[in-house]
């Protein structure tokens, strides 16, 4: 190969890899669809436990269990159930009628379960989640005792990203009574997959 063909590769080489780096940083850093989701709780039931908890409050997250972005959401989850023991959170998973048994039993199902005051939940055909307009994996909702929503959003940074973000801090700050949420509600950008899309399961590294 002469020193011209040999720099052209190179070139080219160096090329590839700029575009691949800029297509990755924009997907991760691309939010999802984020739904409307309704000003109080479609069910009592689900928010039942914000009455009993001392922080007065609940939170719901909708997750499709193959969801590369989503181990990030439940990681920050659980922080946030560490940082406030006596929280509760009922995380819906995403599973088809037509799934074979233990379909939704994946290792973000495992993690959940394994968290303290954390209820996992099978939404069959994500009845669930278009009950409360959510389209985005990881997608969380904070209800408070009177079944209301304050808060509705991600809490990662960006896409399959552990660490520092507005979502999580939101909700630090109303559970510690930093913010006022009298008559308001707050939201952050979600990151994650389409947790459904016309019905089928849209759902992998490179869903948009």
């Amino acid at each position: 190969m002469n020193n011209i063909a040999m720099i052209s590769a190179t070139l080219a080489w160096i090329g590839m890899i700029v575009i691949g780096t800029t297509i990755s940083a924009t997907y991760e850093n691309r939010p999802g669809d984020q739904g409307y989701a309704p000003t109080f709780a479609v069910s009592k039931h689900d928010v039942e436990q914000a009455k009993v908890s001392k922080t007065k409050f609940h939170i719901i997250m909708f997750v499709h269990p193959k969801c590369p972005c989503s181990r990030a959401s439940i990681s920050e989850l659980r922080n946030l159930m560490e940082t406030f023991p006596s929280l509760k959170a009922t995380v819906f998973f995403y599973k088809p009628a037509t799934a074979k048994s233990g379909w939704e039993k994946t290792e973000l199902w495992k993690t959940a379960s394994a968290v303290e005051n954390i209820t996992p939940q099978i939404d069959i055909d994500g009845q669930k989640a278009k009950s409360y307009r959510v389209v985005t994996s990881g997608e969380v909702l904070l209800y408070d005792a009177s079944e209301r929503l304050v808060f509705s959003g991600g809490i990662t940074g960006a896409r399959g990203h552990v660490g520092d973000n507005l979502g999580e801090d939101t909700i630090e700050k109303i559970l510690t009574k930093h913010f006022n949420t009298a008559g308001q509600k707050f939201s952050a950008p979600v990151f994650g997959c389409r947790i459904m899309k016309d019905g089928t399961q849209v759902c992998s590294a490179k869903s948009l």
